[in-house]
């Protein structure tokens, strides 16, 4: 996956629950792997926050990430780190190669629903052309056969057809935030 990152031209994630890999900070990562015994937890966080150097360095992939709108109210951790990764999301986002289109509740049925997917099209000089991971909770599987890549392409095409736009999808994360601030505040004066 890290080589697969490393040498791709254009990233193309879909992430109907979580926010994708690339995209998250140090906090959201941890409570997602508080599962993990403790030894593992620090190695893996630094592991996923230096895979982000793929959509950072000086010559980056290109990134379109599609979301799902529950990753952004789902809480992760609790608000505070979910306030600090939407924050950063929000950051990420302006950058020149990242693209973020949130996909809202109401959508209706589209093929993202299925899962978490990600197209790596690959640098030529890389020799592979495109690759499809599809992950779940344990494991990913990694495919590059002509016909699975089209079908996942279809896939993408499709999701974006009820996608909101890039700046439609940040005011919807700017008021997100927002919310979830004055929930804070709120639940900050009751005590």
């Amino acid at each position: 996956l890290i080589d697969l990152e490393q040498n791709a031209e254009t990233i193309t994630s879909v992430s109907p629950v979580l926010i994708p890999g690339l995209l998250q900070d140090g906090g959201y990562i941890r409570a997602m792997m508080r599962s993990l015994p403790a030894s593992e937890i620090a190695t893996r966080v630094t592991l996923r926050i230096g895979r982000r150097d793929a959509i950072t360095r000086r010559d980056p992939a290109r990134f379109l990430a599609y979301v799902g709108e529950a990753a952004l109210h789902h809480v992760i951790g609790n608000r505070e780190v979910m306030l600090h990764q939407l924050e950063h999301l929000e950051q990420e986002i302006q950058r020149d190669n990242v693209e973020l289109r949130i996909v809202p509740f109401d959508a209706g049925y589209h093929p993202g629903l299925a899962g978490h997917f990600t197209v790596f099209d690959l640098k030529p000089e890389h020799g592979l052309g495109a690759v499809v991971n599809a992950e779940n909770q344990r494991s990913g599987l990694l495919m590059q056969d002509e016909e699975d890549v089209a079908d996942f392409r279809h896939d993408i095409e499709e999701v974006a057809k009820v996608a909101m736009s890039p700046t439609a999808s940040i005011g919807l994360i700017a008021d997100v935030i927002t919310g979830m601030r004055t929930r804070n505040e709120d639940t900050g004066k009751r005590r």
